[in-house]
């Protein structure tokens, strides 16, 4: 599991600029996974993508997650593309 933290942290290498929510949620996808950003850890959890807005980008938030299960921050946030997900309109 991770917690989202209101804190401005930056490690100090710039994130690529990713898709907003709403760009993502148009394209059909409704979850974002979130992947620990210690590639050693490997820690990954599926989230609803709900409680974010639609102009919010998913690199906006990469640097707000803490990771439970090592303790690092930061994280890789990804679409969910997986084949059975889709959104009920």
């Amino acid at each position: 599991m991770f917690t989202v933290q209101s804190c401005h942290y930056s490690i100090g290498v710039p994130r690529p600029q990713k898709i907003t929510f709403g760009e993502m949620r148009r394209s059909g996808v409704a979850d974002i996974l979130v992947f620990c950003g210690d590639f050693k850890c490997a820690h990954m959890v599926k989230m609803s993508s709900a409680e974010w807005p639609d102009d919010v980008r998913l690199s906006d938030i990469e640097d707000r997650f803490l990771c439970k299960k090592c303790g690092g921050r930061g994280a890789d946030v990804r679409p969910d593309y997986s084949i059975n997900q889709t959104l009920h309109w």
